[in-house]
């Protein structure tokens, strides 16, 4: 099956399902502005990768997408990245591990307010339900009454004389009870009234104070999200601080061991115009196509036939340096971009877009992208000691004559 992004995966799921962003927010208590982030793939606006992971599971089984299958296409959207990221802390695992439990303890909560709001409304309702039988009720034994009172008044006035006075006091008794019944009517009417009126007010009330609960704990969840990542990258840039450090420590008598440096070639690799794994969706898919940004360098690799390690700077950045699985494919930007490779032969490479021919003996190659830059270097681009590879002008400065 096709891999897709796990953006478009869950987004074409959810539309499937008739749900609107918004609802899968609600049910799965993730939030609105992640869950935007997530269906566009603005990686760099989502947090640690473990947490990602949380929210494609839940989103997933929201929609009824299989849940490996959401972390398949989760991995084939960050690519290597997704192997880079550090492996979460013992308190970060639980804190995951305390919002699962709080979010199913929410879940619980809110299904017991609404099996006890429908108890309350049907009693409700029942109760009016009842009143209403009883006024009816009442007006027809009234009716019939008032209807038999009629019926004996004339009668008697058939067998007696007419009696002005009597008339006068059955009239205004008649009256009375008229009267009496329109007030209790009156007092019944207004007495639904206001038990509606008092319903519909708790309810408001009721439902005011959920969506204050929800919206903090809403900012406390990403206030907590905020934290841990403030914390990673703190981690992150302590341990590159450190690494820098132990690497001042490291030397040879104050100095690395020499190397021998020679001037880069100008014809480090040759750009096909034309190709068909330029078209190849497998081997270069749309979204990376659509990733590359003008006015930079943009080099992808794909690593087709097998492992090949990368190392590589970006302008000024710091050196990185990975195993790129076969497979796996990554996209490197910069206005200036330096790029060592070892079993180069096993991967694709593009540049801007068009495939670049390599051609090596030893399997290992650099290059220098823009290549007029090349002129500006030397070989090797990164020597390395202790197996931590260092930027060349850095190493020419520390490097032992003999």
């Amino acid at each position: 099956m096709e891999n897709k992004i796990v953006g478009q995966l869950l987004k074409e799921a959810r539309e499937s399902k008739k749900l609107s962003i918004e609802d899968v927010a609600k049910k799965t208590k993730i939030n609105l502005n992640l869950l935007k982030h997530l269906e566009a793939n603005r990686l760099d606006k989502l947090p640690n990768i473990t947490y990602v992971r949380g929210f494609v599971k839940n989103y997933s089984k929201l929609v009824g997408v299989n849940q490996q299958v959401a972390l398949e296409s989760l991995k084939f959207t960050y690519g290597e990245s997704a192997e880079e990221q550090p492996v979460p802390t013992t308190e970060e695992t639980n804190n995951i591990e305390e919002k699962q439990r709080r979010d199913e303890n929410t879940e619980l909560q809110d299904n017991i307010k609404s099996i006890v709001s429908s108890f309350i409304n049907k009693k409700a309702l029942y109760g009016i339900a009842a009143l209403v039988v009883l006024i009816i009720v009442g007006k027809s034994i009234g009716a019939f009454f008032t209807q038999l009172s009629d019926e004996q008044v004339k009668i008697v006035k058939e067998e007696q004389p007419i009696n002005t006075e009597s008339d006068s006091v059955d009239n205004e008794a008649t009256d009375q009870d008229s009267q009496l019944g329109d007030e209790d009517i009156a007092r019944i009417e207004v007495e639904k009234e206001l038990l509606i009126d008092e319903k519909v007010n708790k309810e408001a009330q009721a439902k005011a104070r959920a969506e204050q609960e929800k919206q903090r704990l809403l900012d406390e969840e990403e206030k907590k999200l905020n934290e841990l990542e403030e914390q990673r990258i703190a981690q992150v840039e302590a341990a590159k601080k450190k690494a820098k450090e132990e690497l001042k420590t490291q030397k040879l008598d104050g100095k690395y061991p020499k190397v021998n440096f020679y001037p880069a070639p100008k014809d480090m690799y040759t750009i096909v115009a034309d190709s068909d794994e330029a078209k190849d969706e497998e081997i270069f898919p749309t979204r990376f196509k659509k990733a590359m940004e003008d006015g930079t360098e943009n080099v992808y690799i794909k690593a087709q036939d097998g492992d090949s390690w990368v190392s590589y700077q970006s302008d000024e950045d710091d050196i990185k340096r990975f195993v790129l699985k076969q497979g796996r494919s990554v996209i490197i930007k910069g206005q200036k971009i330096l790029l060592f490779m070892g079993n180069v032969t096993a991967s694709k490479i593009f540049y801007n877009g068009k495939l670049l021919e390599v051609k090596t003996t030893s399997g290992v190659k650099s290059m220098i992208f823009p290549e007029r830059l090349a002129a500006d270097y030397q070989l090797p681009l990164f020597p390395s000691y202790k197996g931590i590879p260092i930027k060349a002008d850095v190493y020419k400065a520390n490097m032992a004559t003999e």
